[in-house]
């Protein structure tokens, strides 16, 4: 039994990716049997792609490829609400004939992509690359180092991350931003009599 539900998991990116790229084809006005070859063979490709790129097993890809795909899916909701709002009225009206069917379609393209971009760069500026020497990387904590310098200003994207230096009682990065190349840098101590960390943010 244990051996059956670990072939369902393994199996799972591929099936979402494959249901998900057949939807989106069949949408587009792609025929059903042309829409199932070409989503099962992107699906085929893109995961096994990764899967050996990453140098994982199956069941530890598809753990992975899942606690990506549910880091992105509360941006995807939400700019995909955000873009259905304002087209909302030629998504519901009636078809009546092939223009509306067009214009449907371009909406719905149009609303995919913006959604697909958008949440992109959101998830990416909170997981931007980090830019770690090897001497420091025992040292640093990235989840910390992400809260602490990624961007939340709206329309400012974080895109990258350097650590400068880093020991066990300080560290000192600076992060760039998009689009007007800003920076800023996080210089921070590790106090032992408090058994806490304080800094202090500074322009580089």
């Amino acid at each position: 039994m244990g051996y059956v539900f670990l072939g369902v998991f393994a199996a799972l990116p591929y099936l979402i990716l494959f249901a998900l790229g057949a939807a989106l084809l069949c949408v587009f006005g792609v025929k059903p049997r042309a829409a199932l070859v070409a989503a099962g063979a992107v699906s085929l490709a893109l995961n096994l792609g990764l899967c050996l790129a990453l140098g994982l097993n199956a069941v530890d890809y598809s753990a992975a490829a899942l606690g990506k795909g549910l880091t992105i899916l509360p941006y995807l909701l939400a700019v995909g609400l955000l873009t259905l709002i304002p087209n909302a009225k030629i998504l519901l009206e009636a078809v009546e004939d092939g223009r509306t069917v067009r214009a449907r379609r371009t909406v719905i393209s149009a609303m995919l992509a913006t959604a697909l971009v958008v949440s992109g760069a959101m998830w990416y500026s909170r997981h931007p690359i980090l830019i770690i020497p090897e001497e420091c990387a025992a040292y640093v904590d990235r989840d910390i180092l992400r809260g602490s310098l990624c961007s939340r200003r709206f329309g400012q994207m974080t895109l990258y991350i350097r650590v400068v230096g880093a020991t066990e009682t300080s560290l000192c990065a600076e992060a760039v931003y998009f689009p007007f190349f800003d920076s800023l840098g996080c210089a921070r101590e590790y106090d032992a009599d408090t058994g806490r960390w304080a800094g202090e943010y500074y322009e580089p």
